[in-house]
């Protein structure tokens, strides 16, 4: 049925409890329909795969029995905003702030056309302001809230007579000007650090921030969230890193005043400062970035739709192993291991758990983990080789050589990976091999050359571990 085809889609991408709760929603807004309720109800039973020949328009006329083609005709165009508008009723509940805000501007809509009202318009919009601007994570847009809330009340017509019209215009303007300053610098930013990952990256960055963003970096708007936002554009700028801390102290201070999405974004912006400072080498580089993961795990901000990302929960352990936070990996391993994905789970707390028994330098026990470890994905299969690889060094194994050169040829033969993916791994055997051979040779100038190299290699796995081995040699 083609016109199904407007609704279809829709109701397909609904879950089960959804697809129950339309039906109310629609008793609500048609109580009187009953052949839009006897369709709703037919939609409901050819859920969730709505199968072709059930939706045609003379299966449905035969089906429900009181309809006839063209009813299945109107029912459709009428249901469509229906269903629109019922998307928009879930998608508030997701979203209690957005409901709230709508709420508050139906309410003053509904108040604006009534003359009678007017004392009552003026204070709901004076209570709607002060409440949405205490707020805490209130966020960039609430600032456009409160900015479309202002122009409401300066254009109602009984505004004259509220003796603001000397001060309100100015307010408005400033209002306007540090919402477009701060909007303006965050996505300035998000733009850099996606181009960061272009072919054509050094260039775009040089074009991103340019003229325009050094104008927003010296606003001087007196307000914690742009002065948040200029500090890590003058950082990014200066690619000095030295004041890290301070840049951090400074988040943890503002990050309140942003919505929940904002804060995933300053999370990203400082995680990619760190690690670049660490790549660079840069003192406490691994400590800052485990507390930026800290604080990410702590927020709730690693866990998406009640699941986290397997590449995010090792990515996560690793750099605690790095900076020593053996206790915090424990618990983070119990705690957020089972919002691994069903097929995933079991080989990623697996994983996990040999990372932290590699720490403790417990290398028996990390054997009998890996040794026995299913292997999902490609992303496993590297992790576990790598570390396979590290602990057999450890225990000076003479299966290390075999596992090198298994693990070598793995990377060569293997068509998933990119190239620099691959680099990365290449680059970890090619300095583990010449940590082993360098064992027990006490050649100063020889083993400082690789400590160099190791240090000023960007792309290399497990770095702060070759550069422990490296330095251990010394």
């Amino acid at each position: 049925m083609k016109n199904n085809t407007t609704i279809i889609p829709f109701l397909k991408e609904l879950s089960k409890n959804e697809m129950i709760q339309l039906e109310g929603f629609v008793k609500f807004k048609k109580p009187k329909s009953k052949k839009m309720l006897k369709f709703v109800k037919y939609l409901k039973k050819c859920y969730p795969d709505f199968p072709d020949n059930q939706i045609e328009k003379t299966t449905i006329v035969q089906k429900i029995g009181v309809l006839t083609i063209k009813d299945v005709s109107n029912l459709i165009t009428l249901l469509r905003p229906i269903l629109e508008e019922f998307l928009c009723y879930l998608q508030m509940q997701k979203e209690e702030k957005t409901e709230e805000v709508a709420r508050g501007f139906l309410y003053l809509n509904w108040l604006k056309d009534k003359n009678d009202l007017i004392n009552n318009f003026f204070k709901e919009a004076a209570r709607l302001e002060k409440e949405w601007s205490i707020k805490e994570k209130q966020g960039i847009e609430n600032l456009l809230n409160i900015y479309q809330l202002k122009i409401m009340v300066f254009t109602h017509p009984g505004f004259l007579k509220q003796n603001k019209f000397s001060t309100e215009p100015k307010a408005i303007l400033d209002l306007f000007e540090k919402y477009t300053t701060i909007n303006r610098l965050y996505w300035l930013l998000i733009l850099y650090f996606n181009k960061r990952h272009t072919k054509d990256k050094k260039k775009q960055e040089a074009d991103i921030l340019s003229k325009d963003i050094l104008q927003l970096e010296d606003s001087e708007i007196e307000d914690p969230q742009i002065k948040l936002l200029q500090e890590i554009v003058k950082m990014v700028r200066e690619e000095d890193g030295q004041d890290y801390e301070i840049l951090h102290k400074m988040f943890l201070e503002v990050y309140p005043f942003f919505n929940n999405h904002e804060i995933t974004g300053l999370v990203s912006f400082l995680t990619q400062i760190c690690y670049k400072n660490y790549q660079k080498g840069k003192t406490n580089s691994l400590k800052n970035l485990f507390e930026i993961n800290k604080f990410s795990v702590e927020q709730g901000m690693v866990i998406q739709n009640n699941t986290i990302s397997s590449d995010v929960f090792h990515n996560i352990i690793n750099i605690a192993c790095a900076a020593g936070e053996l206790d915090w990996i424990e618990k983070f391993i119990a705690e957020k291991g089972e919002y691994l994905g069903k097929n995933e789970e079991e080989a990623g707390i697996a994983l996990g758990n040999a990372r932290y028994h590699f720490e403790k330098e417990e290398y028996e026990d990390v054997e009998e983990l890996l040794l026995n470890i299913k292997l999902p994905t490609i992303f496993y299969k590297l992790q576990v080789k790598a570390l396979v690889l590290m602990t057999y060094f450890e225990m000076q194994s003479n299966l290390f050589d075999s596992r090198l050169d298994a693990f070598y040829q793995f990377l060569n033969t293997n068509e998933e990976l990119s190239t620099d993916y691959k680099k990365s791994f290449k680059n970890f055997i090619k300095f583990i091999r010449n940590l082993n051979k360098n064992r027990g040779l006490k050649d100063h100038k020889k083993i400082t050359l690789l400590q160099d190299n190791i240090k000023s290699c960007s792309n290399v796995v497990h770095k702060a571990w070759l550069m422990k081995k490296a330095e251990e040699q010394l």
